[in-house]
């Protein structure tokens, strides 16, 4: 009697053998070639800010904390940005805000800096809204290991409120494989 299995298996076995044979033969894929890394900065205004992250001080780490007779102690200038690098390799971020006479009005804070600020307004509780919403969307580390590809995070410049207008930002993003991006932003009345 003959084995009606080995009739059966004999297709499955050279169908696998000419896939296996056409793969070998392939040539292997041509990887696309490195777009060009890039930089964009956004000034973000209020509105949006307590569009995207909420409108009371407690949920958005985004707007300056509120007592209710001395309103806010600092303001805060937000930036969103967007980096499409080529490469792997550090993200660096230096700003600062200076007033008409070059002096120092708002400086650029880290995430360790903002989660100690917002850890004295929430009785040193780590687990509030505020301090997930920052820790998901604030730059992470000063310079920021990043991989190629497209990061986007928010950075902030906190100074004493109010901030003396006019005043100038002037804010310089290294990014692997790209010479220095420099962005300024006016103050205005």
């Amino acid at each position: 009697m003959k084995n009606p299995y080995a009739l059966r298996s004999v297709p499955i076995i050279l169908a696998a053998i000419f896939c296996l044979a056409g793969c070998a033969s392939q040539p292997a894929a041509l990887e696309p070639a490195p777009a060009e890394s890039s930089v964009q900065v956004r000034l973000v205004d209020q509105n949006s800010l307590k569009a995207r992250f909420g409108s009371i001080d407690d949920e958005n780490p985004y707007i300056p904390h509120r007592t209710l007779f001395l309103g806010a102690r600092e303001e805060f200038i937000a930036f969103e940005v967007d980096v499409d690098a080529a490469v792997d390799g550090p993200i660096s971020v230096r700003a600062e805000a200076l007033d008409p006479d070059g002096k120092s009005v708002a400086v650029l804070r880290d995430l360790g800096y903002m989660q100690h600020y917002w850890e004295a307004y929430n009785d040193g509780r780590s687990d509030s809204i505020c301090l997930r919403k920052l820790g998901k969307s604030y730059m992470k580390s000063n310079p920021l290991k990043a991989k190629a590809g497209r990061q986007s995070f928010m950075v902030l410049l906190v100074g004493n409120n109010p901030i003396p207008r006019p005043s100038s930002i002037s804010m310089e993003i290294d990014v692997p494989g790209m010479n220095l991006s420099k962005f300024s932003f006016d103050l205005l009345k």
